[in-house]
């Protein structure tokens, strides 16, 4: 899901983007097209994981990974960066 948004909203060649490129941006009339604030993350978190702590998500995620059978080091980070 994650790489079918990614290329919606960035295109195929995501290599090719500039390393400033925002990953979560805003669909508000306001902000279209910008990066989401810490403040939006979190109260997605609070919506969809039931807690605002942001790194839950990154937990989920990882969890999600392994859980479809992908090696532990592929999640990224460093040892005992959790």
């Amino acid at each position: 899901m994650l790489l079918e948004y990614l290329h919606a909203q960035h295109g195929k060649n995501l290599l090719r983007q500039p390393g400033e490129m925002p990953l979560w941006v805003s669909y508000s009339r306001q902000n279209h097209g910008q990066a989401i604030s810490t403040k939006t993350l979190a109260n997605i978190c609070e919506q969809h994981l039931e807690t605002s702590k942001v790194h839950a998500l990154r937990h989920t995620f990882a969890v999600g990974m392994m859980r479809s059978g992908a090696p532990i080091t592929d999640l990224g980070g460093s040892p005992g960066s959790h």
